[in-house]
């Protein structure tokens, strides 16, 4: 009869260095994934900032149409541009879209209502800011 050999025991476990590399290796991995993660919720808020000066440009579009003109009052948020934007027939051009897209937020008249300038500051890491004239949306920096 053949005696077994201590060799099998040592064999069939870890060791305390394996198992560091691989946590190591797992915190490396999560946060690369975290780090990406980050970046794509940055152009998220980017984007939807540009989406929502374009829906303002729309309306203000619609409003010159009706009105010959664009609001002359300066607006310091959002909520107060859209609750200016009446019809002739007393409805909004447009509803406030959801969410907090905007760190600030700035209408200003220019030419005495025959033009404007939106500048937004949007809510992501960099503070992204998007000017938005009857021209078109950009994003300055």
């Amino acid at each position: 009869m053949k005696k077994r050999s201590n060799n099998l025991s040592r064999q069939l476990g870890i060791t305390i260095i394996e198992l560091l590399v691989v946590v190591v290796v797992m915190g490396i991995l999560s946060m690369v994934a975290v780090t990406r993660y980050l970046v794509a919720q940055d152009r998220a808020h980017v984007t939807a900032a540009v989406a929502d000066a374009d829906h303002f440009r729309k309306a203000l579009a619609v409003y010159s149409v009706d009105y010959s003109a664009f609001p002359d009052d300066t607006y310091a948020s959002p909520i107060e541009l859209c609750v200016g934007l009446i019809d002739p027939a007393g409805r909004q051009y447009m509803v406030l879209p959801e969410g907090e897209t905007f760190k600030t937020f700035r209408y200003e008249p220019i030419d005495e209502g025959n033009s404007y300038q939106i500048e937004i500051t949007a809510k992501d890491n960099g503070g992204t800011t998007i000017l938005a004239t009857p021209d078109g949306t950009h994003i300055i920096g």
